[in-house]
């Protein structure tokens, strides 16, 4: 499993996460007491999810939540006392906090800890298809503007000039994004 980042300044509160979260197989468990610490941790590396403990001393951890939230790919998992619950639900969720209150039982925080993995997972499986698409749309642009180049500097029909970068691309072993790319290089 990956890293996890826990954003919490109280001893007793980030023993308990950090007993909860080497159960749940998470051994990289790195601790920030502030959010300023936590978002240039954030610049350095990836995190699995990031738990926050509210109420954090130098900061609204609600408000840091939502910054993680918003700006990072990472899972935030807001920690927050019963009594502030709902406020806090409501102003963090369309950042895509998941706000949990608190008291918490050890096997509540293990379950929001494997939601958040699994949200986690899809956004990472939708990120991978998302950047294949983008991999094929890029190769399109590029055949289809190559194409346009065959047909306006030597002629050839736009049947002809598919055929002739699928027939270079195959005899040359190389990609059709390949292939385009030294055509366009050729005339331009």
């Amino acid at each position: 499993m990956e890293r996890v980042l826990l954003i919490c300044d109280s001893d007793k509160a980030r023993e308990f996460c950090l007993d909860v979260l080497r159960k749940q197989g998470y051994p990289d468990v790195f601790v920030c007491k502030n959010g300023g610490e936590a978002k240039r941790r954030l610049l350095e590396y990836e995190y699995e999810f990031v738990l926050i403990n509210a109420p954090l001393r130098m900061e609204s951890a609600e408000s840091v939540a939502i910054d993680i939230g918003t700006k990072n790919v990472s899972q935030v998992i807001l920690l927050i006392k019963n009594e502030y619950f709902d406020e806090a639900h409501a102003h963090t969720r369309d950042a895509g906090v998941i706000a949990v209150s608190k008291p918490i039982h050890p096997r509540e925080l293990a379950l929001a800890v494997d939601f958040s993995y699994i949200a986690g997972a899809r956004i990472r499986m939708m990120q991978k298809e998302n950047k294949k698409l983008q991999q094929k749309i890029n190769e399109i642009k590029y055949v289809s503007k190559a194409k346009l180049m065959l047909i306006e500097y030597e002629g050839v029909s736009e049947e002809e000039a598919h055929k002739r970068i699928e027939r270079t691309a195959m005899n040359e072993r190389k990609s059709r994004l390949l292939v385009a790319k030294e055509i366009i290089d050729r005339y331009e």
